[in-house]
């Protein structure tokens, strides 16, 4: 696939991603699981604490409840499965230290 400059894309929509991490998800990847239920988890309690007039978290506090959403639901068995660059992949810049070395438990 190319773009109109007729060079191939390289960034993906949000939609796109979502897509993908569906498409993982019914394909059985239990990190996409636990992916879309963070992502799911962090949505719906700002949707709501809007609804019902509450403050909303702020970025910390979303990013914790991510990772603690997160680390619920993928288990430790799974974890050491995954090797280490793909734990790297998943650090986010602006993440925490720990989080970009990998040292997500901790």
């Amino acid at each position: 696939m190319v773009t109109n400059s007729g060079r191939p894309p390289e960034t993906l929509s949000l939609r796109d991603f979502n897509r993908l991490i569906s498409y993982a998800v019914f394909d059985g990847k239990k990190a996409a699981l636990a992916l879309q239920l963070a992502l799911t988890e962090v949505a719906l309690n700002d949707f709501f604490r809007d609804a019902f007039g509450e403050r909303p978290l702020s970025i910390e506090e979303k990013r914790q409840l991510f990772y603690e959403t997160y680390a619920a639901t993928i288990s430790p068995e799974e974890w050491r499965r995954m090797d280490r660059e793909e734990i790297l992949r998943l650090a986010l810049p602006g993440d925490e230290p720990q989080l970009q070395e990998g040292r997500w438990n901790q």
